[in-house]
């Protein structure tokens, strides 16, 4: 069985459709999506459309609850970042439809797989308790057995949130984050953040032998993604475009810091 993981689309319609077009040439049997679909990027509904086709199940992202549920959310102190996030979202809200609403209520806060060889998947979106709750490679082991106090009969755990892709073990289990598919973005060394024009997810294929797990990265042109996102009618499609980078640009540092191992 091969299972590919995808997380954090964000409205970002080219790197999904590179992403998925990587996975028809690797053999996957079933996709699930860890959340965060559509929110701040250019291609919300076309997003959302092509998940649904996917017929896959779908956690309920952070920022997939907020549309649901109509509040904001994005701060509140003010500012002009704020002000650009809450338009962003007053945009992508216009677009939806009652059926556009109805298939995100379907999202899930946690969905369990059964994987062949008697193990199984959570799957989340920031942790099992919040899709807010950030994970990563430096949370602590007294944090982490405090977010996963009741969930240990998994032998596999997936969430996203954190856009960074990371593998790290906590007892006897291995928990694991895809990275983002839509906007993967790295710091850099003099504090920037800088959006790579990639899209990201894993595999995890089973079998009686057991569980792998497999980083995969799908390179993108980065002014296709620019170009679509200035043509889309996004607020502030302009400041979205430029926060776009290349590989080229980063140092090693940069990059382990991106991986979060």
């Amino acid at each position: 069985m091969k299972l590919a993981v995808i997380s954090d689309i964000h409205g970002n319609l080219v790197t999904l459709e590179a992403v998925l077009a990587d996975m028809r040439g690797r053999g996957i049997d079933s996709i699930v999506c860890l959340g965060d679909v559509i929110a701040t990027g250019p291609r919300p509904v076309e997003c959302l459309e092509t998940v649904k086709g996917l017929a896959c199940p779908v956690v309920l992202g952070n920022t997939d609850e907020r549309f649901i549920s109509g509040g904001k959310g994005f701060g509140k102190a003010g500012g002009k970042e704020v002000h650009m996030l809450e338009k962003m979202f007053e945009w992508t809200s216009s677009k939806l439809s009652s059926s556009h609403l109805k298939f995100m209520e379907t999202f899930k806060p946690t969905l369990s797989i059964d994987l062949p060889g008697g193990s199984s998947l959570l799957c989340y979106h920031g942790s099992p308790r919040s899709n807010r709750e950030l994970i990563t490679s430096s949370t602590s082991e007294e944090k982490m057995h405090e977010i996963f106090s009741g969930e240990e009969n998994h032998q596999l755990y997936a969430g996203g949130h954190s856009h960074a892709q990371m593998l790290r073990t906590h007892g006897s289990s291995v928990i694991f984050n895809p990275g983002s598919v839509g906007l993967p973005f790295v710091k850099l060394s003099d504090g920037r953040a800088v959006n790579i024009p990639r899209g990201e997810y894993a595999v995890v294929e089973a079998d009686t032998n057991g569980v792998r797990i497999e980083f995969c990265r799908v390179n993108v042109d980065v002014k296709k993604i620019m170009d679509d996102g200035l043509s889309s009618g996004l607020p502030y499609s302009d400041v979205w475009a430029s926060d776009w980078g290349t590989p080229e640009g980063i140092t090693k540092t940069d990059k382990k810091t991106n991986n979060g191992m």
